[in-house]
């Protein structure tokens, strides 16, 4: 370069040769003026354009937000991988403990004299956590060791096995039996947790199946809630959170059943369990509110039945629930407002004119949840008898003669939706009575009975 320069970074431009000419140019062919760049550093000159410098210079508070956003994506990714480390260890220790009980206290059960309440009862005791352990040291604990650090596969992981995280279901409603004889023979199990030479008792141990359940929903929420900040897609995380929400819900669920005394729950017969909670219930026919007497009970509602129990408590059982009473969802009346009772609901059976539960939630949006499930399986089993009356009405012959269940359009939806909307309004004008007779009619769902499982 024949000009010298006093300062390293100083910059000079050139005109094109057209420019200085004044020849007019068209606006999409315009040649850029040069500009000379001389590196601080190195001391060679660049040449670029006026554009491509105006491109690819940030403004100060751009520069700072690009900043801030990288630092809080590297910091995400970095608090993310704890909790990903954290679910990968607190897996592999949770195998050694199932292991510790399948393979020391199950064997070492056959070698001792039991007692003779407990003959036969092992079984009972232990549930299917050989099942439990099968799953998780052969299928799960191997994928999350290959996916701990990849969140979104990780997410799929839990879709993928939704089916045998359900065996968790099966141990819980199981556990409150092991409860039992674990308690009422608590010397033999302390004897048998000497002979194995382990620091844990027996009961310590079959707990960690269902804290390890509800553990995963809370694993899953963090890495969530870190792969949102570090701006990752998060669509498969978002899939297992409704897994592990549905699967622990279940569980407790099926657990609480499993505390009922008095009354055998067959799923076959009765439906699986959709709602089940502690309310306020009065039992009698006296229709003034002043004389009745609410007292707490545990209320369940199945596909088939409702059952009212007592709370109860024991030494040996801990808290359990005696059955007190009950109604068919066949011969169900539903009342769903009570005078001067906004949170209130009546249940009544239409063979039984004994029968007459109020119901006292907390909330307005407790008794929606209540009125609406059960309203739900009214209108099924309404449908279900109109198809048992005039079958034909719901079928339609297809190609070659054949017979063809007709699907419901959007348009049969809305009209039904409709006709749904005006009976409601009814309800309201007649006192708000839903009313639901089927005589002798009783049918199951096809839901398989957990009752069947045989442990091993």
């Amino acid at each position: 370069m024949g000009q010298s320069r006093s300062k390293p970074d100083r910059i000079a431009s050139k005109r094109s040769s057209s420019e200085e000419n004044g020849t007019p140019q068209n606006n999409n062919n315009v040649t850029r003026p040069t500009i000379i760049i001389q590196d601080a550093m190195t001391g060679k000159e660049i040449e670029t354009t006026s554009n491509d410098l105006q491109e690819t210079t940030e403004s100060p508070a751009e520069s700072e937000s690009s900043n801030l956003n990288s630092e809080e994506i590297v910091n995400a990714r970095y608090k993310r991988s704890f909790v990903l480390q954290e679910l990968l260890e607190t897996e592999q220790n949770y195998v050694l403990d199932l292991d510790i009980i399948v393979h020391s206290y199950m064997e070492e059960i056959k070698n001792i004299d039991l007692p003779e309440g407990l003959k036969g009862k092992e079984k009972i005791v232990f549930g299917n956590i050989r099942a439990i352990l099968a799953f998780h040291r052969d299928k799960f604990l191997p994928g999350v060791q290959q996916f701990h650090d990849n969140p979104q596969e990780l997410g799929a992981l839990f879709t993928k096995y939704e089916k045998q995280l359900r065996l968790y279901i099966t141990y819980c409603e199981n556990k409150p039996r092991s409860e039992y004889i674990v308690t009422e023979f608590m010397s033999t199990f302390r004897k048998l947790s000497q002979q194995v030479n382990r620091k844990f008792q027996i009961q310590d141990l079959l707990i960690k199946p269902i804290q390890r359940i509800m553990k995963y929903q809370l694993l899953l929420k963090d890495i969530l809630k870190y792969t949102e900040r570090a701006h990752e897609p998060v669509i498969s995380l978002h899939k297992a959170m409704d897994v592990m929400h549905a699967v622990p819900q279940a569980a407790n669920n099926m657990m609480e059943v499993g505390r009922i005394d008095g009354f055998e729950v067959k799923l076959a017969v009765h439906g699986t369990i959709l709602l089940q909670d502690t309310l306020h219930v009065a039992e009698f026919k006296i229709k003034k509110s002043e004389d009745r007497k609410y007292k707490l009970r545990r209320v369940f509602l199945f596909e088939q039945i409702f059952l009212i129990c007592d709370l109860c408590e024991s030494p040996t059982m801990g808290h359990y629930y005696k059955h007190r009473n009950s109604i068919k969802v066949s011969e169900l009346r539903l009342v769903e407002t009570v005078h001067q009772e906004p949170f209130s609901f009546v249940l009544s059976s239409t063979r039984n004119a004994n029968i007459d539960m109020y119901i006292q939630t907390r909330t307005a949006e407790v008794k929606e949840e209540w009125t609406r499930a059960i309203q739900d399986i009214l209108d099924k089993q309404t449908d279900f008898l109109q198809i048992l009356q005039n079958p034909l009405s719901s079928m339609h012959l297809g190609p070659e003669g054949s017979s063809t269940r007709v699907s419901r359009t959007q348009s049969d939806r809305q009209d039904a939706s409709a006709e749904n909307h005006k009976h409601k309004h009814k309800r309201h004008r007649d006192g708000n009575t839903r009313h639901r007779t089927f005589t002798d009619l009783h049918f199951t769902l096809g839901v398989a009975s957990l009752h069947s499982v045989d442990f091993q």
